[in-house]
């Protein structure tokens, strides 16, 4: 039984800019102004009000559905991960609010360091980056039966090898100390995204990347630099200019934000580019490449001790007949992109007064994406 239940009941409806636009014959350009699919407040309230202990959120970070109609969210400063059923009740479904540890356990007594990526399995594990810059890099594992579990446990990174570092728990170490994306592929496989590489975690914790890698491009006072340079390819032949948001399909293969496009990983191995350029922002509608997402100019200079991609997009989702929605936050938008690599801007404005942008999104049901916010979810029928 969940924990701390409390019924939010605010539930209203808006109409916005958007649906089922979209390029065509591959000529690209300024996102044309679709018709407008429903968007609902489904729990919380939009406002004005700094994310604090009073409000739904205090730092959320990422969402993942279970196909019945319950959301997850994890919140970094909370240090939980709070659960929404489908009648918008919520529940803190694991970790103490505010008890910053990393304890494992059963859900109630167990703690979180800075819960943010999720993904869950077919058996219905939840698996959490819990991440911490002062304290360090975990993925746990939460059990159907709210069991917490610490599934790996990474080394502290260093400049001295900044793609990171494969090996078993305790040695492996990931790039700026962070995952940036977490998915589990229809096989059951968990993987998680490192700046420049595709990683593969294992039953036992060890840490292998299947994809891309670090070039270095120069040395300084004994600290080393990689290029951020993306390139389809095999493997780690393949080359990724900063990855983000990870989400598995349904035919095994992961899709990945990869600064400002969308990069495929087929289960054999061959990382694709599916739309937009890395090193290019827009926005644009049309075909594959020259669609174009987010809005900025990335900074992947030598010696950058974080690389930029400012206006990037922060998350995807993808649907059950193929296509894949794209939370372009920088342009309030939601993009799509078909089965044959043709992407249109679904929806926009869908920022609503008073929040700070869209963080995250997960499929909801068939015909539903769930929109996170810093103080709501929001749900989008699809049409």
């Amino acid at each position: 039984m969940l924990r701390h239940s409390r019924q939010l009941t605010t539930v209203w409806a808006l109409a916005l800019l958007g649906a089922c636009g979209g390029g065509s014959g591959g000529n690209a350009g300024t996102p044309p102004t679709p018709a407008a699919p429903l968007l609902q407040n489904f729990v919380g309230t939009p406002s004005t009000a700094a994310n604090d202990r009073t409000t739904l959120f205090d730092a959320p970070a990422a969402m993942v559905a279970d196909g019945a109609g319950n959301l997850y969210v994890s919140d970094q400063k909370r240090g939980v991960i709070l659960a929404i059923n489908a009648q918008g009740v919520t529940s803190v479904y694991a970790g103490q609010p505010y008890v910053i540890d990393s304890t494992d356990g059963d859900a109630a007594h167990a703690s979180f360091i800075g819960p943010s990526w999720l993904a869950l399995d077919a058996a219905g594990n939840l698996y959490v980056a819990d991440q911490n810059e002062q304290i360090g890099l975990t993925i746990r594992k939460i059990s159907p039966q709210r069991q917490v579990s610490t599934v790996m446990r990474a080394a502290t990174w260093s400049r001295k090898a900044p793609g990171g570092i494969d090996g078993p728990s305790g040695t492996a170490t990931f790039a700026f100390g962070k995952i940036t994306g977490l998915a589990v592929a229809s096989d059951g496989t968990l993987y998680a995204a490192s700046d420049l590489a595709l990683r593969q975690i294992g039953a036992d914790g060890r840490v292998t990347t299947v994809a891309g890698g670090c070039d270095l491009t120069g040395e300084h006072d004994g600290d080393q630099f990689c290029a951020h340079a993306a390139k389809d390819g095999l493997g780690t032949k393949a080359r990724f200019a900063r990855l983000g948001a990870l989400r598995a399909g349904a035919d095994g293969a992961l899709y990945a934000l990869d600064a400002y496009a969308v990069r495929r990983y087929a289960p054999g191995g061959q990382v694709t580019t599916l739309a937009g350029q890395p090193d290019s922002s827009g926005p644009a509608d049309g075909a594959s490449a020259v669609a174009r997402f987010g809005k900025g100019t990335p900074n992947f200079g030598v010696g950058i001790t974080t690389p930029a991609v400012p206006g990037r997009p922060t998350d995807l989702m993808r649907a059950a007949d193929g296509s894949l929605y794209v939370i372009d936050t920088a342009n309030d938008a939601i993009r799509k992109i078909d089965g044959n690599g043709q992407v249109s801007t679904y929806a926009t404005g869908v920022t609503l007064s008073g929040t700070d942008g869209l963080y995250a999104g997960a499929l909801l049901t068939p015909s539903s994406l769930a929109l996170l916010s810093h103080n709501a979810v929001q749900k989008l029928t699809l049409k």
